[in-house]
């Protein structure tokens, strides 16, 4: 099952990112910056527009309930240009009853270098997605690997900044801009 229609069935997607802003989080300028290197114009546009297609899912009539787990150094290396913007945007999203963001700050001891989405399906077991180099990421489907990878994502959520926290931290990011 390919992400896009995952993301679609998931009653839950809990969402760890170590290194950038995760696509269902980004404003198309963040996108654009992300999408831009070594890609034709045309091509870049399509994967924009797929992108912020994708969305529609965070604000749906059956919206699942998101939990976002980012690490500091990913918000504080968001490109000065787009910084303001993208801040704004997730703490817009923090404001919705089915979203949660939380933080991972700089000195949290969490070693996971890859980003990974859990996805609880309501009519199906649940599925993993493992990012991978070069947007080839990887769908997982083994009971075992994604009760691994949701304890995973807990024991780094016991490290992480409460979401009102978080929120204040974003904010002095986006001021910092």
């Amino acid at each position: 099952m390919p992400l896009i229609n995952a993301e679609k069935e998931a009653a839950q997607i809990s969402v760890y990112e170590p290194v950038l802003i995760t696509g269902l989080f980004q404003t198309e300028e963040y996108a654009r910056l992300v999408f831009s290197h070594g890609l034709q114009r045309d091509k870049l546009d399509e994967l924009v527009a797929i992108r912020m297609e994708r969305q529609a899912v965070l604000t749906a009539p059956n919206a699942p309930m998101v939990f976002l787990l980012i690490r500091e150094s990913a918000l504080c290396d968001v490109p000065s240009e787009v910084r303001l913007g993208q801040c704004k945007r997730l703490l817009e999203l923090a404001e919705l009853p089915n979203i949660s963001i939380q933080v991972l700050p700089a000195c949290a001891y969490v070693f996971q270098p890859t980003g990974f989405q859990i996805l609880t399906l309501e009519r199906s077991a649940d599925v993993a997605y493992i990012e991978g180099t070069g947007r080839n990421g990887q769908m997982l489907t083994d009971v075992t690997a994604v009760q691994n990878l949701t304890v995973l994502f807990n024991v780094a959520r016991s490290e992480a900044l409460s979401a009102t926290e978080s929120a204040a931290l974003i904010r002095t990011i986006m001021e910092g801009t």
